[in-house]
């Protein structure tokens, strides 16, 4: 069957249950063998459908969880194809928490640039330089903790529950799994449920583990 057949491609799809971890594989390929034999026919019109015209296509934003009908998801004045956190709304990156995120998710994969001005496009006022082609990370936990983080790639925080949701259909890269954030009155001591329990305190302006 040919791939290109007029305005449509013909895809045939073999399902399998790979995107799991080896212990749990046995038990899925029991339970859900898979199935062939399956025959797709997608029209261009499908995946290059923009309807908002923010540079990213509707079935993209059904997976970074951004609005197709809203070309600024988080109001920050960023269309969402030029936005490195297009579903985190917009906050202060010099704030405790910005500052301590950042600091979390150093060696993830993101080259996080808290402080500063972000680049700007000069052909658009109030967007940034498009993206380049690159990965999407996923971070898990309250949006609001994620404000005035300043990626230097696409970060898409997700709620727990939206979290196992995308990943039973697409296999996601975490920087960032956070269950509590929580700050003393002062806002330099903080205390992070990330995986384990960790205590960390601000010294001089710059976040440390403490315990």
């Amino acid at each position: 069957m040919p791939l290109l057949a007029g305005d449509r491609l013909q895809v045939e799809v073999e399902i399998k249950p790979l995107d799991l971890e080896p212990a749990h594989i046995a038990a899925e390929l029991a339970r859900r063998p898979g199935e062939s034999g399956i025959y797709l026919e997608i029209p261009f019109a499908d995946l290059e459908r923009d309807s908002d015209g923010d540079g990213l296509t509707d079935l993209a934003e059904q997976r970074l969880l951004t609005d197709a009908g809203n070309p600024d998801t988080n109001g920050d004045g960023t269309a969402d194809g030029n936005d490195r956190a297009p579903t985190i709304p917009p906050g202060d990156p010099a704030s405790p928490a910005a500052r301590l995120i950042a600091t979390l998710v150093k060696g993830t994969g993101i080259a996080d640039s808290p402080a500063g001005p972000a680049p700007r496009d000069p052909g658009g006022a109030g967007s940034r330089a498009p993206l380049p082609e690159e990965r999407t990370f996923f971070g898990v936990g309250e949006r609001r903790w994620f404000s005035g983080l300043r990626p230097g790639c696409r970060l898409i925080v997700l709620t727990a529950e939206e979290s196992r949701a995308l990943s039973e259909r697409i296999s996601l890269s975490f920087a960032a799994d956070l269950e509590i954030l929580m700050f003393d009155r002062s806002g330099r001591r903080a205390f992070v449920m990330q995986g384990s329990p960790h205590t960390y305190e601000d010294r001089d302006g710059v976040w440390r583990l403490v315990d």
